[in-house]
């Protein structure tokens, strides 16, 4: 009977600390299959620059501004340019198919936005001094029930953990169609607009 007692009691240390222990990865960020509830949005908040559109086409993807949804049916939508928004609701662009919809997941867990622990998480989005520069980011999900926010600079001074969101931000915008960098006749067209 003490034998019974000390397994029993071994197994239920064991799982009380195995479940306890080191617990930064939540069960949604530990499942590879995609959740029903699955839903996105990332805004990147970026200052006003000069030259209109053709300033903001050269920068790179992760530091355009630009507000992203994806819904649990997986369609994507898409606004882009300074006025994008945290509240904002863009159009419609597409829908991901499945394997599209997949990759997104795994990039979202791969990028730990989904830890609870995440030293970013925010329970609003915050506001951010865009004026003097500032780029950020704010990434909101939601899975199997759970939702998570997370806010950060991306520059000049990036968090640490804004490099996560990069991969992100350049998948979402070539399932977006947007370019990657405009092409010379049209930096020529806006410089004679």
């Amino acid at each position: 009977m003490k034998l019974l007692l000390a397994v029993i009691t071994s197994c239920v240390l064991a799982l009380t600390l195995g479940c306890a222990g080191g617990s930064a990865r939540s069960s949604t960020q530990a499942s590879s299959r995609v959740p029903e509830d699955f839903a996105l949005s990332v805004t990147v908040s970026g200052p006003v620059r000069a030259g209109g559109s053709a300033a903001y086409a050269q920068l790179p993807a992760a530091l355009r501004p630009v507000r992203y949804v994806l819904e649990p049916d997986h369609v994507l939508r898409a606004a882009i340019g300074p006025g994008a928004q945290e509240t904002e609701f863009p159009p419609r662009t597409r829908r991901l198919d499945p394997a599209q919809g997949a990759e997104i997941w795994t990039i979202v867990r791969s990028s730990g936005v989904l830890n609870q622990d995440h030293p970013d998480s925010a329970s609003r989005a915050p506001t951010f001094d865009l004026a003097s520069g500032t780029t950020a980011y704010v990434v909101s999900a939601r899975a199997s029930g759970r939702r998570s926010m997370v806010a950060m600079v991306a520059d000049p001074e990036p968090s640490p953990s804004a490099a996560g969101v990069v991969p992100l931000l350049e998948r979402l915008s070539t399932l977006a169609w947007l370019p990657d960098r405009p092409s010379a006749d049209a930096a020529d067209r806006s410089t004679r607009d």
